[in-house]
């Protein structure tokens, strides 16, 4: 096989997209990524390149496909490098720009490749690694980062710098109602859920969920307001677009959950999950009113509901917050992998991300101390 770049999804052909196989995982789809190139939201004006990789077998056939970004910055990233840049360049050393493969704005782990049938992955990965300094000097960048992926990079004569970091994520095991739910709480907790839970309609406010054909153009325009705001009050700029939320729409409302709080029919406030067989992934919210618990309402509760009435077994809510850890959302390690051409930075990154390691372990360990469960749950999980 050998390995190719193009710098718009678009360039594949019909035959290459049949080729691919379709994940069931929603942000590695061709149409949610074509989605964020076409809106304008990943382009050269946004300092997302698209350098996409392509493998091709001896016939010319597509075996593979792995979204790669050549960035000039790190933001809509979520895995903070801001002081290695800042390390590279006080030293006379450019760190950007630079090559990372993620779903971009989307702290979410999953796959990162996209197969034709019969391809092995680890083969592909092997290759990529063997071209990694050549593809590295051909664009001209400091390194390759891979964010939140869910396997690891195979091991040979590069060795890959590992991050760990914290999520907190909801487990279903189960459960028939929310109710069951709060029964593995203790009586405190449970109590706390429960008021916070009354308070939204005490506050004259409807919550309903729709999926699919219901998620139209014009709902996709009322909670871009809510979603712009979010960054609007912290005075920033969003990183996504009206045009990218019509695209979801058209193209992805199979895969989505949107979550409406309604006061005498007028929406006010909103949350987008996506969804696939086994995940629940919750990504955007916004209010125009700031009314204490709704977000827990919109983001988590109703997320665990759908999760129950899917049949979900896995929900991740998106990423920090330890307010989380009270309503039930237990610490999970993500993990990105990086490698830096060589510089006398390499060995000074190695160890920064060992102690950023064992610092990481124990924060997981201390916050699992502050789940809400009561001793019979707990209890459970230990058997």
């Amino acid at each position: 096989m050998q390995i190719e770049f193009i710098t718009r999804l678009d360039q594949l052909s019909a035959h290459d997209r049949a080729r691919l196989l379709t994940p069931d995982y929603p942000f590695l789809k061709l149409d949610f990524l074509m989605g964020l190139e076409n809106s304008g939201c990943c382009s050269a004006a946004t300092g997302w390149h698209p350098r996409h990789a392509i493998w091709r077998d001896s016939l010319g056939n597509i075996a593979a496909l792995m979204p790669v970004y050549l960035k000039d910055h790190s933001w809509g990233e979520y895995v903070f490098d801001g002081g290695w840049a800042h390390a590279y360049e006080s030293h006379g050393f450019p760190y950007y720009p630079k090559l990372l493969t993620a779903i971009p704005f989307t702290p979410v782990p999953g796959p990162r490749m996209l197969l034709a049938e019969g391809i092995d992955e680890q083969s592909c990965l092997n290759l990529w690694s063997e071209s990694l300094a050549e593809i590295i000097s051909l664009h001209q960048a400091s390194g390759w980062h891979r964010l939140f992926s869910d396997d690891t990079m195979p091991s040979g004569h590069l060795r890959y710098l590992e991050r760990h970091d914290c999520q907190f994520h909801w487990h279903n095991r189960g459960y028939r109602q929310f109710d069951d739910i709060l029964a593995d709480f203790t009586s405190r907790k449970r109590k706390s859920i429960r008021k916070e839970r009354a308070s939204i309609g005490a506050a004259g406010l409807s919550i309903k969920r729709l999926t699919g054909t219901d998620i139209t153009h014009d709902m996709m325009a009322i909670f871009y307001e809510f979603y712009q705001n979010t960054y609007l009050i912290r005075g920033h700029r969003p990183h996504l677009n009206p045009a990218f939320f019509r695209h979801l729409a058209d193209h992805l409302s199979n895969s989505m959950c949107l979550v409406l709080a309604e006061r005498d029919g007028v929406s006010i406030a909103g949350a987008l999950f996506f969804f696939d067989k086994t995940h629940l992934y919750g990504r955007y919210w916004g209010a125009t009113e700031d009314i204490p618990g709704l977000h827990f309402e919109c983001c988590y509760y109703q997320g665990m509901e759908f999760c129950i009435e899917r049949n979900i077994s896995h929900f991740n809510p998106g990423t920090q917050g330890q307010h989380k850890i009270s309503r039930g959302f237990e610490p999970q390690q993500t993990c990105s992998e990086h490698w830096v051409a060589d510089t006398p930075f390499y060995e000074a990154i190695d160890r920064f991300l060992e102690q950023e390691r064992t610092s990481v372990k124990a924060y997981m360990h201390e916050a699992a101390t502050l789940l809400p469960f009561n001793q019979e749950r707990m209890d459970k999980d230990l058997q």
